[in-house]
């Protein structure tokens, strides 16, 4: 996903400017909701939203807690969601996969003293890299 981000921002004639835009890129990716989760990467990770460069700006305070035992449940409670509707979302995401696979694939059912190509493959002595 990246480097179609980037693909899409780097100077076509040059394209030696993608390391001035590594900030940019990463900040969007990581701000924007992915549809996997329905959840952003900096979300999950800090439990609340990026706070935009105007936010920044204006010192707008997102949340205040009267200790730190408020901010702790708070916290968690807003873990536990998110963890379940990411769970609830990637389960769906497998199942819709599985199934869009399992309708391509073919089963192939083999009977007892059937014949069946069994391909082994040769190497060379020397080139067996383990």
């Amino acid at each position: 996903m990246l480097h179609l981000m980037f693909g899409k921002l780097v100077n076509d004639n040059v394209q030696r400017n993608w390391c001035e835009l590594v900030l940019y890129v990463t900040y969007a990716y990581n701000t924007t909701s992915h549809g996997t989760t329905s959840f952003s990467p900096f979300y999950l990770m800090y439990l609340r939203r990026a706070r935009t460069p105007i936010e920044l700006q204006y010192d707008l305070s997102q949340m205040q807690y009267e200790n730190e035992d408020a901010y702790v449940s708070e916290a968690s409670e807003r873990m536990r969601k998110a963890f379940q509707v990411v769970r609830k979302q990637l389960k769906t995401n497998f199942e819709q996969a599985k199934r869009c696979y399992d309708q391509r694939v073919k089963s192939t059912k083999f009977h007892e003293h059937e014949f069946v190509w069994h391909f082994i493959p040769h190497t060379k002595k020397g080139l067996n890299k383990k």
